[in-house]
């Protein structure tokens, strides 16, 4: 019936939120660069939701993995979830978590799976506005 094509377009629509973040009103874009490494956050506190976009990210070393990262005023980091570039090391995803409270947005390597708290130097950090 009617509600199964909704349930679609709703896993439709979320696979794709990340553009619904850059389209929000208020979205703020900040972008960083280093060396091949091009990264862009974009964010909506309105939607209280984020989106990476990351390219130039060569494939992580066999047992290790992106890590994503909200970074608190008060320096702490939360995960924000795991990122895998695809071929063309290219890899964007919507962020886990509520931007409003963060300070920046930091991708670190960590061991696969994921670390509670970050264990490298990140990679790029981008601070939200």
């Amino acid at each position: 019936g009617a509600g199964e094509v909704t349930q679609a377009g709703a896993a439709v629509a979320d696979l794709t939120s990340g553009s619904t973040v850059v389209a929000a009103a208020d979205a703020v874009r900040v972008t960083s660069s280093k060396g091949e490494l091009n990264a862009e956050v974009a964010y909506s506190r309105e939607l209280g939701r984020a989106a990476i976009t990351v390219a130039g990210l060569p494939p992580a070393p066999e047992g290790k993995t992106y890590q994503l990262w909200f970074v608190g005023s008060d320096g702490v980091a939360r995960s924000a979830g795991l990122l895998t570039p695809d071929a063309d090391r290219r890899g964007s995803m919507v962020l886990e978590g509520d931007p409003s409270s963060a300070a920046a947005v930091g991708m670190t390597l960590e061991p696969a799976g994921g670390s509670r708290a970050p264990t490298t130097d990140p990679l790029v950090v981008l601070a939200l506005a």
